[in-house]
């Protein structure tokens, strides 16, 4: 894995230590990090020149999901159960509070989600805008003010580590010793949050909605006693059910930041901002997400 070629992409990632992540992740947590990830064989690099490589464990013979395809109710509560072994395994934990490398989700270069959704907001609404309605689309532009209160809210107590890009094209179903059922790929966003954060954001844009709203208590609820059951202490199924919630409130930024970028001419890239874009909506709609938006306190 290197860094991507386009100068854009590639100085934003480092600018935003995405590439210096990721190496760190596979240098010193892969192994032990409460979920199947790929074994990396060699790591390299020279930061002053932006150049990395990761030489990782070949997982090509393994089925991996499809975000446009959406994933079944099946593959879903397996996913939710190991994304609930990762943050039980890290929950508050001396030892996560050592990875001064792993940003919390309110920390300075996290911000960076206000400025890129105001800067995509604009050519989103252009580009997507005729899938939302009025109310639909007021929301998504008042969202962007707020991004940061609610990543302030989302970095207190209980703290886990996060993926923090938890969907199916990230995910591979099964592991190359056949000992996992699950690798998880793509670790260059991983972020200190509450849990929820990952469950929201899976769940609101990999899911098919009528799949979504069917069975999202059922699977939150096996999350919250897997952590229960783990010892996490202090932390309720109610205040559960609302960073639920807020995290699928927040997760609009990633349909509006793609979507804001992306390349009409890509089909591929515009059947996935439609696909995020009309479940992430109506998952928010579902879940009254709308409701929380007075609670955070918007910011310049």
């Amino acid at each position: 894995k290197i860094p991507t070629a386009d100068p854009g992409g590639k100085g934003i990632a480092n600018a935003l230590g995405f590439y210096a992540k990721e190496m760190r992740f596979y240098q010193e947590l892969a192994g032990h990090c409460g979920v199947g990830a790929p074994r990396c064989y060699y790591a390299s690099s020279e930061p002053e020149a932006i150049k990395y490589v990761l030489l990782l464990e070949d997982l090509a013979a393994i089925p991996i999901g499809d975000q446009i395809e959406g994933c079944t109710f099946d593959q879903a509560r397996l996913i939710v159960d190991k994304l609930g072994d990762l943050h039980a395994r890290w929950c508050d934990s001396a030892e996560l509070a050592a990875l001064d490398w792993i940003p919390a989700s309110n920390a300075p270069v996290q911000q960076f989600v206000s400025i890129a959704y105001g800067q995509a907001i604009g050519p989103f609404l252009e580009k997507f805008g005729e899938r939302l309605t009025a109310d639909q689309r007021e929301l998504a532009t008042r969202l962007g003010a707020r991004l940061a209160s609610i990543q302030d809210a989302m970095a207190t107590a209980p703290h886990m580590l996060c993926h923090g890009d938890a969907r199916l094209d990230n995910i591979f179903f099964g592991s190359p010793d056949g000992k996992q059922p699950l690798t998880f790929v793509d670790w260059q966003i991983a972020v200190r949050a509450r849990g929820p954060y990952d469950i929201g954001y899976f769940t609101s844009q990999s899911m098919q909605p009528a799949d979504r709203k069917t069975h999202e208590e059922e699977l939150l609820r096996g999350y919250y006693d897997k952590l229960a059951k783990a010892g996490v202490k202090n932390y309720s199924w109610e205040q559960c059910w609302e960073d639920y919630r807020v995290s699928v409130l927040f997760c609009l930024a990633y349909p509006v930041i793609a979507g804001g970028s992306i390349d009409l001419a890509n089909d591929r890239g515009v059947a996935l901002g439609n696909a995020m874009t009309d479940r992430s909506i109506a998952a928010i709609t579902e879940l009254d997400c709308s409701s929380l938006l007075e609670r955070f306190a918007p910011v310049a």
